[in-house]
């Protein structure tokens, strides 16, 4: 087994390019801002994480909205561009994804050279820790340019059946789609003991979708608020370099404080 050297924290590292500034799709106003809650018709089709709106569940769904509010925070995300609920509303009225120019700007900024993107659902519902329809919405893997995106949109609105939520409006969140050497999952508290003092990074090769279903253990590692190993269980030859590990639990923390 050979340590991986590249101390770039493991929950940040991607071999995606970085797109261009986003083109202006909805308006912004400075993070944190307040206000109502937006009626539908002044709802845009298509926002960036930099939106006004963006941090708005009944607008972009619980998913896109927790990113937008870790953009705002100034953690470090993976860039993405947000179809709004009010599309799902437009689609469920009858409308025809096909004639929506707005999408045009998702493939744009998300995937300037033509690189894969990923279609996830964003919903308040199934993104509650309590509710039953967790993990039912479709996503849409390895999606190239505007002839692809269209079906993955209407796929994704779609599985609403599926969860039972054929009236719930949900938005949908586009990312480019990376092709990570190591992925995983960080714990801010030991969820074995229930430790508050520890800190639990898990990682595999590859994409994180084995793990995060439970069909492979991963190597784990326990370390304490510092960033320091406590204790670990290396497998599959999946070795994380200790700066990063200690960067990792530094970005766990910052996010912690976040979201509370």
């Amino acid at each position: 087994m050979t340590a991986d050297p590249d101390p770039t924290p493991l929950a940040l590292r991607s071999d995606a390019p970085a797109p261009p500034p986003p083109t202006a799709v909805g308006p912004s106003r400075p993070a944190g801002s307040a206000g109502p809650e937006p009626q539908a018709s002044s709802v845009p089709s298509v926002i960036d994480l930099d939106s006004d709106l963006a941090t708005e569940p009944s607008v972009a769904g619980g998913k896109a909205a927790a990113l937008a509010r870790a953009h705002a925070a100034g953690i470090r995300t993976m860039p993405a561009m947000i179809i709004t609920t009010a599309v799902s509303q437009r689609y469920d009225a009858g409308e025809d994804l096909t004639g929506l120019a707005e999408l045009a700007a998702v493939v744009e900024n998300v995937a300037p050279k033509g690189g894969p993107m990923i279609v996830r659902s964003s919903s308040v519902v199934e993104d509650q820790a309590s509710s039953s329809q967790a993990g039912q919405f479709e996503t849409v893997l390895d999606v190239h340019g505007l002839d692809q995106l269209i079906p993955a949109t209407k796929a994704v609105l779609d599985s609403r059946a599926r969860a039972g939520a054929e009236d719930q409006p949900i938005a949908v969140l586009v990312q480019p789609m990376a092709e990570p050497q190591i992925a995983g999952v960080a714990f801010g508290v030991d969820p074995v003991t229930g430790r508050s003092d520890h800190r639990v990074v898990v990682a595999v090769r590859g994409q994180p979708d084995r793990l995060v279903s439970g069909e492979v253990d991963g190597s784990r590692w326990v370390l304490d608020q510092r960033g320091h190993v406590i204790d670990d269980d290396v497998r599959d030859e999946v070795r994380v370099h200790p700066a990063r590990l200690r960067e990792i639990v530094a970005l766990g923390d910052r996010v912690s404080e976040v979201f509370g």
